[in-house]
């Protein structure tokens, strides 16, 4: 006698079994078989119906005759019906990189595919990078979070490591073969989330991100003396501007200064382009970048200065020709047009960093 308390009728057909004699055949709870000529169950008679019957758990039916296709006539048969129990689950991904912002549907199969109870539950293991309810995950800030799904039969699990990644910020601005980005770095090597954001300070030629906000200590006094960046403050592909690009940037680009609130900027900056008088954030600004007046760290105690006021200072590659100084992105509120300049200042600064590309 076989036992099939596993087998799906597709493996039935696989079996080829055909007009079988005396036989017992186990199926799960919810499947359907089309039946002829039931005999007596439970004081109920099933007669020749030709219909499809969906069978609850621990029913078992004598049966003269079943037929399970066109082809395949099973006779005799005690059909007993079975909980399948889940065995296993997987996800549609694994592993998935989002931006913020973005949500996914994730998909999980419970296995076997035929399994009774398939109800599944989902947890992040960190909510604040991303969450997930009913499979559908929701990137909230950048990080990384492992989104498990958990069989309510058995308690079988699998996971998916979401990653949520700053987007590459776009290009607003284009002066010359220069294409300006449209937010400023704020992590090492990291686009901040948003333009209207007072972002981390940097040292000439250094990788420390020193904090926004607040006070600092241990403050580097002594810069470091190469006449060039040796290492790169900006993401793949994108690089710190030099001196001739900030004087481009000043020859050929119009702007115009706004205060904390004004235009849809959460802090005091300056609109760069050819829309500056008519762009606002966060979704008017074709043609325009915005820089924020975030100030500098001094180069003596890393106390912040001028944030928040009306001045923006971002390094660029170039050294000045006193070599004890780099050349800065120089960008000051004046009446009637903000000033940018190339000018030179300390290295042992804290300034910010708004990277450039080159448009081939």
């Amino acid at each position: 006698m076989k036992n099939l308390l596993t087998t799906m009728f597709f493996a039935v057909l696989s079996f080829g079994v055909y007009g079988q004699q005396n036989d017992t055949m186990f199926v799960h709870r919810g499947q359907t078989i089309y039946e002829f000529a039931v005999q007596e169950v439970d004081s109920v008679v099933f007669y020749r119906t030709q219909e499809r019957m969906v069978l609850p758990v621990d029913t078992v039916l004598i049966v003269d005759t079943v037929i399970i296709s066109d082809t395949i006539v099973v006779v005799n048969t005690v059909i007993v019906v079975r909980d399948i129990a889940a065995t296993s689950v997987m996800l549609d991904r694994r592993a998935v990189t989002l931006v913020l912002g973005d949500t996914l549907r994730l998909t999980a199969t419970v296995l076997p595919i035929h399994a009774t109870n398939r109800a599944v539950t989902w947890e992040s293991s960190d909510a604040n990078i991303a969450t997930v309810v009913d499979g559908l995950v929701t990137a909230i800030t950048f990080g990384e979070a492992t989104i498990t799904v958990t069989t309510v039969d058995g308690g079988k699990t699998t996971t998916c490591v979401v990653t949520v990644a700053v987007p590459d910020p776009g290009i607003s601005l284009t002066v010359g073969s220069t294409l300006w980005a449209s937010v400023s770095i704020d992590d090492y090597q990291t686009f901040a989330a948003r333009p209207d954001m007072f972002t981390k300070y940097y040292q000439w030629n250094r990788a420390t991100a020193w904090p926004a906000t607040g006070t600092v200590s241990d403050w580097p006094t002594v810069a470091d003396a190469s006449s060039t960046w040796t290492i790169n403050p900006c993401p793949a592909g994108w690089r710190l501007p030099t001196r001739s690009e900030v004087n481009d940037l000043n020859s050929n680009v119009s702007r115009s200064y706004a205060t904390a609130e004004t235009r849809g900027n959460a802090v005091a900056g300056f609109f760069l382009g050819i829309n500056h008088a008519t762009c606002s954030l966060p979704d008017n600004m074709n043609g325009c970048i915005f820089l924020s007046a975030g100030g500098w760290r001094g180069e003596t105690n890393g106390a912040l200065s001028q944030q928040g006021g009306t001045t923006g200072r971002y390094w660029t590659g170039t050294q000045a020709d006193n070599t004890a100084n780099g050349i800065l992105l120089n960008i000051t509120e004046a009446s009637p047009t903000p000033t940018i300049s190339a000018s030179g200042l300390t290295k042992a600064r804290g300034q910010n960093i708004r990277c450039v590309k080159n448009n081939h």
